[in-house]
């Protein structure tokens, strides 16, 4: 049988990581031009610091945090993660405005301003997008602090921002499309799982009514046969005729504990000469399979107990403390038991009974 439903790469979409995974191969390239990219920019502004060593570290702790953002995590990025990154980028940003040698012609000297803005704007893309957005608040105002410190007017600090705040801009927008993309995928994919779930229980369903119609067909067409002869029944044929409708009986009143298992039992208790009724007032399956094995094993054990007299096994209606009972009578003995939904009994099965007695 083919299946349902094909599991294909959209199926496999839970949330904006997997429709941007950071911590794939192209983002992990992504962060090698990141990592050559600033080293560049650090070496080719050497001339415009006072510690050579100064600006290296902070290239270092500016890398370190992009390492974090392409690592393998859970999304949200985690909180512990953020912090560790913003701390990275403000560390960084202060060694650098601490490190310049003039306030003027600075050129690529502050290149940590936009290896900040990329590490927020991917930061946004991990869920935290509030966070991003405090990091380049903070970053500003380093920004014009350093620019009151040089003689400069606040607004120079603000102004070194100005585009980066619009990458920032565009990667919340992105991060919020994606999410919103995500969540329709997930609500299609819920709609699919649905579906293939209803065609598959279509399908289990007419698999199960032509096995039933096999069987019933193995069962009652060779005595259908021998009927339509002119000969007459004998009294094992008619026993056995006998036997055949009982088990047609189970499978139509007592259809959900007609199992092969209890059909097997039912019919050797049969032969014996006790009476089997088997009923089904629950009107749906049980669908522990555990449990389903264990309200078997009861029905089996109780069948093949019986040496006369009746049994009768009942599936009761749902929402009730006992999913199945089970009588047993021999003659003025009784016993009863219950058993729970989860096949486990009630109680103590109660010992036999003298019915006379009440």
């Amino acid at each position: 049988m083919t299946p349902a439903h094909a599991t294909s790469p959209i199926d496999q979409v839970d949330g904006p990581r997997d429709l941007l995974p950071m911590s794939s191969t192209p983002a992990r390239a992504i962060y090698g031009l990141f990592v050559t990219t600033n080293i560049a920019f650090a070496l080719g502004s050497l001339n415009a610091v006072e510690r050579e060593w100064q600006a290296m570290l902070a290239v270092v702790m500016v890398c370190l945090a992009g390492l974090l953002l392409v690592s393998t995590r859970p999304h949200p990025f985690p909180l512990r993660d953020v912090f560790i990154v913003l701390s990275l980028l403000v560390g960084a940003s202060a060694l650098v405005y601490t490190n310049l040698a003039t306030a003027d012609g600075l050129g690529r000297a502050t290149w940590q301003v936009g290896a900040s803005t990329w590490v927020l704007f991917f930061l946004t893309m991990r869920g935290r997008t509030g966070f991003a957005w405090l990091g380049m608040a903070v970053l500003v105002l380093q920004a014009v602090e350093w620019a009151a410190r040089a003689g400069k007017s606040p607004l120079a600090g603000i102004a070194m921002f100005d585009t980066h705040i619009g990458i920032l801009v565009v990667g919340t927008l992105f991060a919020v499309s994606l999410r919103r993309t995500a969540q329709r995928i997930a609500a299609a994919n819920e709609v699919s799982v649905a579906a293939a779930s209803g065609a598959a229980a279509t399908n289990a369903a007419a698999e199960i009514r032509h096995a039933r119609l096999a069987e019933l067909a193995e069962l009652v067409t060779p005595l259908l046969d021998r009927i339509t002869q002119d000969e007459p029944l004998s009294d094992d044929e008619r026993r056995t005729m006998g036997r055949a409708e009982a088990q047609l009986r189970d499978g139509v009143r007592g259809r959900s504990i007609a199992l092969p298992q209890v059909v097997e039992a039912a019919d050797r208790a049969r032969s014996r000469g006790v009476h089997v009724t088997l009923l089904d007032d629950r009107g749906a399956p049980i669908h522990d399979g555990a449990a389903l094995s264990r309200l078997t094993s009861a029905i089996v054990a109780a069948l093949d107990d019986a040496q006369d007299g009746a049994v009768t096994a009942r599936l009761l209606p749902a929402g009730r403390s006992a999913a199945l009972t089970i009588l047993a009578v021999n003659g003025s003995d009784t016993v009863r038991l219950s058993i729970d939904d989860r096949g486990y009994a009630l109680g103590n099965p109660l010992p036999p009974t003298n019915s006379a007695q009440g």
